[in-house]
């Protein structure tokens, strides 16, 4: 009995899970008309459903483990994750830019803060900003990357 139907692209990838159904599921095989391959599952799964579709793709005659895809912008090629390091950047960009948001309240003219705090956000800041220029982590994740401490007034 098929349990589960995945559609894979041409890397591999599972793009789409669906459950089997009684009857009438789509042939195994190349589907000439999407370019997918369409692989019928016969066994529960051992894990999540969300988590196999993570975690496995389907080297064109088994399903094989790979780690999950170390940020928003990585592709998997049939063999690895890759991504563009520009987009990785933009990724990293947006998180700087929203720390930076985090702490704007800081350094307005009307903020509790003493001089010396505001001094200390300042500093952050301009960390904050420099860090797109330092080097990124090769893994692509973004828990590799060591971010400016913020300043104990920001706590």
């Amino acid at each position: 009995m098929i349990k589960y139907i995945a559609y894979c692209n041409t890397n591999g990838e599972i793009v789409r899970m669906a459950f089997g159904k009684a009857s009438n599921n789509p042939a195994e095989g190349l589907d000439s008309e999407s370019g997918q391959t369409i692989v019928h599952i016969t066994e529960e799964l051992s894990i999540s459903r969300d988590e196999f579709v993570r975690t496995r793709y389907w080297n064109s005659t088994a399903w094989t483990t790979r780690s999950e895809s170390p940020n928003k912008v990585a592709t998997w090629n049939g063999t690895a994750w890759t991504w563009n390091a520009d987009e990785f950047v933009d990724l990293v960009r947006n998180e700087r830019n929203s720390k930076l948001l985090e702490s704007d309240w800081a350094v307005l003219p009307d903020s509790p803060l003493s001089e010396s705090d505001v001094t200390d956000v300042k500093t952050y800041r301009t960390a904050l900003r420099n860090f797109t220029s330092t080097t990124m982590p090769a893994s692509g994740r973004m828990s590799d990357l060591t971010w400016p401490t913020p300043p104990s007034c920001l706590g």
